[in-house]
């Protein structure tokens, strides 16, 4: 595999329109880790142990200079025993160097509130206890039996918009919930703000947009849910035609009333991603972005894919749980395996691109872990592009 992990000041190249449509965004020359296939793509580009290992003698650090009585307010206290994610902390997060951030993303991680506290003690079992007692109780599964659920969520959403025409109020119901504790490089931690996950996604959509979009003709987003992505897509890339797919009708609704409220160049229209329309055809050199989408599919995401196949956009870019990244020897990576297969989240994916990259069909750029809420890691990065076939009929890059 030739693709690598974009680091340093080449942290704003993007993916190229035209001739060069599907060429891969490369590091400069001291791009430092290719990424594979197979097992060791998955070592080779998560944020990994050093990372982990690095955070961790942070969180254990700022515990251990304290004596017992202190360590017992620690949960209060989170100016004194936690931490932050600021510039360097999200670099590792996002594949880079501080220097290499965007400096819209620069921007968001300084307008936010990152502050955490590492959970010990009885706030930490608290945690523990809740994930097994989910683990051990009922729980919704994902899939075409959601639907309904969803599009009641959506037109809540719609009659919330309709009366304000704010677009604070595209956020989805899980981001209002508060951020009570979150997964951070192997550790549960206690955010400070309410708002820790949702202030996240704000970040992390400024690095898509500076990182991977940048020169994509179009952006088509599927499971574009009440469109909080979509409209921030199109502030951040302003005049770039963004189309927002999803399987509720209420979202399509949301779509046009953002468009006729901003102006924006975005348009709505349904897609179901179990049953594809094949009608629908993407424009040459677009980007496909999924965000917490493909989640539902579970295992049945071959019809998506094949779709994706046949229209050989120039990049695609999902943000969803990887499954196969969990460390099954690690207690606290199974007990988020298990939920994540309890509630039959995406499972099968990676390793289905992994053998389409062994095969010379796509190549794999970028396979990524960022973070998670209390019971899985919902968030992570897998970013590749299809190899366009040659006269020959063997399959090549656009470079």
């Amino acid at each position: 595999m030739r693709a690598a992990v974009q680091t340093g000041s080449d942290a704003r190249a993007a993916v190229q329109t035209g001739s060069d449509a599907r060429a891969a965004v490369q590091t400069g020359s001291d791009a430092r880790a290719a990424v594979q296939t197979g097992s060791d793509a998955r070592a080779a580009v998560q944020t990994g142990s050093d990372a982990r290992a690095t955070l961790r003698m942070r969180c254990d650090a700022g515990l251990a200079r304290q004596n017992p009585s202190q360590a017992r307010l620690a949960g209060r206290n989170a100016a004194e025993a936690g931490f932050t994610l600021g510039h360097e902390e999200f670099a590792k997060l996002l594949g880079t160097t501080a220097e290499g951030l965007p400096e819209i993303t620069r921007e968001a991680i300084d307008a936010h509130d990152f502050r955490m506290t590492p959970l010990a003690g009885s706030e930490l079992r608290a945690v523990e206890d809740r994930v097994r007692a989910a683990l051990n109780a009922p729980l919704p599964v994902s899939g075409p039996s959601r639907q309904p659920a969803w599009e009641a969520g959506w037109g809540d959403i719609l009659a919330r918009f309709a009366g304000s025409r704010d677009l604070a109020d595209l956020e989805p119901h899980y981001f209002r919930k508060p951020s009570r504790t979150m997964r951070v490089l192997g550790r549960y931690v206690r955010p400070q703000s309410p708002r820790f996950e949702a202030s996240f996604v704000d970040v992390l959509q400024t690095w898509l947009a500076a990182r991977w979009l940048g020169e994509a003709t179009a952006i088509y987003e599927f499971g574009c849910g009440p469109g909080h992505n979509v409209a921030a897509f199109a502030r951040l890339l302003p005049e770039r035609p963004i189309v927002g797919l999803d399987w509720a009708t209420p979202s399509q609704e949301l779509l046009d009333l953002v468009a006729e409220s901003t102006g924006y160049p975005i348009s709505g229209r349904r897609f179901d991603m179990f049953a594809p329309d094949r009608e629908l055809v993407l424009k040459p050199g677009s980007a496909v972005v999924t965000i917490g989408a493909m989640e539902q599919l579970g295992e049945r995401f071959e019809a998506f894919l094949g779709f994706l196949l046949a229209q050989a956009p120039a990049l695609c870019v999902h943000v969803e749980p990887l499954h196969e990244m969990y460390d099954a020897s690690d207690p606290f990576e199974q007990a988020a395996k298990r939920y994540a297969e309890r509630r039959g989240y995406l499972r099968g994916y990676l390793p289905r691109l992994e053998f389409l990259a062994r095969e010379g069909r796509i190549e794999l750029l970028e396979v990524r872990r960022h973070l998670g809420s209390e019971f899985h890691d919902g968030w992570g990065s897998l970013v590749w592009h299809p190899r366009r076939k040659n006269h020959h009929g063997s399959s090549q890059d656009d470079r």
